[in-house]
């Protein structure tokens, strides 16, 4: 286990496609969960990607003006799932491991109701994979099939099934991926070593309200897919560049 203080590290949390990402409906002067927005864009958000997006794409992951703000804290657990097995004609009892299970825990300033939103709120009939849409949006995305725009998931789909629209549709969409840059470089953090956490999805969330210090709001992600470590090579210019190469692959069936 590690834990690292905001001005320590800097922090992604996206969807698992490189395009679309999860933002505010408003309807009837409700908010719903929707991803009708494309936030694969260079540079500093617009206004309205500003005020509608709660998580980013794929695609803007390493961007500095998309990474999230106001970080107080961040834990991550890195481990594994171990089942004994018992040999005929050994004492001892081995050790097979089963799945791995990394954990990230991260505390923030509340500025709005998003995540909020995303763990226990309501996602938009139009963009949801069932018929209702009344379900959050825990699991990340899944391939649309009566649209281009990608549907969040209500959970029901198998993470190896989960599948994007990207091209074919045969990449895995399931849950969020997290990033964590340990270690910011000296030109903008172009060569901070990342700590990479594929197909994640919200085990759990809090708020704390205080009338002496600011709001804040934890939320844990969990993955059972080995996480990596990414080298933080970015493409473009410096403050508007996002990671290339393996940090953005989607994960192989093989390996969920």
């Amino acid at each position: 286990m590690a834990y690292f203080t905001g001005r320590d590290v800097k922090i992604w949390v996206t969807t698992e496609h490189l395009s679309d990402g999860i933002k505010f409906h408003q309807v009837g002067g409700k908010k719903l969960l929707s991803t009708r927005i494309n936030v694969n864009a260079v540079g500093e958000p617009t206004v309205a990607q500003s005020l509608e997006c709660i998580i980013p794409s794929l695609g803007n992951a390493g961007m500095n003006n998309w990474a999230m703000p106001d970080i107080t804290g961040v834990d991550v657990s890195i481990g594994a799932q171990d089942e004994d097995i018992s040999f005929m004609g050994l004492r001892n009892v081995g050790k097979i491991e089963v799945k791995k299970d990394t954990s990230v825990s991260i505390t923030k300033k509340k500025s709005d109701a998003g995540f909020t939103l995303l763990f226990q709120g309501k996602t938009h009939s139009d963009v949801s994979n069932t018929t209702h849409g009344n379900h959050s949006a825990r699991y990340g995305l899944v391939a649309n099939p009566t649209s281009e725009w990608m549907a969040i998931s209500d959970g029901t789909v198998d993470p190896k099934s989960t599948k994007g629209d990207m091209g074919s549709g045969s990449n895995q969409s399931f849950g969020y991926r997290v990033f964590v840059e340990l270690k910011p470089g000296t030109s903008g953090g172009d060569d901070g070593e990342v700590l990479v956490i594929p197909n994640c999805h919200f085990m759990d969330y809090s708020h704390t309200l205080s009338n002496e210090s600011a709001n804040e709001e934890s939320f844990t992600l969990q993955s059972q897919v080995k996480p990596f470590i990414w080298n933080g090579t970015k493409a473009g210019a410096l403050d508007t560049s996002a990671y290339t190469g393996k940090a953005v692959l989607c994960t192989l069936a093989s390996l969920m």
